[in-house]
This record gives structure tokens, sequence and C-alpha cells, in this order.
């Protein structure tokens, strides 16, 4: 699936494409890539699901292989939230 984002106030717009495959998204966007991709194939974000992991890799930096950053969602599970206190 295609999307467009769009800087208003630039006045630049970057096309961006999700590809669902199996475990994991891939969001490629116009113009960003990571270390091993291709020109034009580039995945800088994934979205992952494993072992029963939810994890978010970026790769920030086109000449690094690993990603610059792992982020463990597993934390953001609605099931975590503290009740809240009514006053």
């Amino acid at each position: 699936m295609i999307y467009v984002i769009r800087d208003y106030e630039a006045g630049k717009e970057l096309d961006v494409r999700v590809n669902a495959n199996h475990n994991f998204l891939e969001i490629n966007i116009e113009g960003f890539g990571e270390h091993d991709s291709e020109e034009g194939y580039g995945c800088p974000i994934l979205l992952d699901y494993f072992n029963g992991k939810l994890q978010l890799f970026v790769y920030a930096d086109i000449n690094n292989p690993e990603p610059t950053h792992q982020i463990d969602l597993m934390g953001a599970l609605e099931s975590n939230r503290n009740p809240v206190e009514n006053s």
C-alpha cells in the first residue's frame, strides 16, 4: 500500500510504501534506504513480531548495516497500563 506524507511548510511530499510479510511490516520511504538495499528498495523502518515480542528496528545510518535503534514495544501493551485512581 502506498501513502503520501506532506510537509506543508517546505512544500514537499514523500511516497511511503508499507509491505506486510508474515511476521513483519516494512516501511519503505522514497529516497531513503538501509545499508544492504538496492537504490529505491530500502527499508529503513521494520516492525517485527517474533517469538511473541513486538519490536521496532530503525536504520537511521545508511552506512551502518546494523539498526541504529531497536525498540522493544512490549512495555506499550495496554494490559501493562497502571490503573488510574479517582480522587
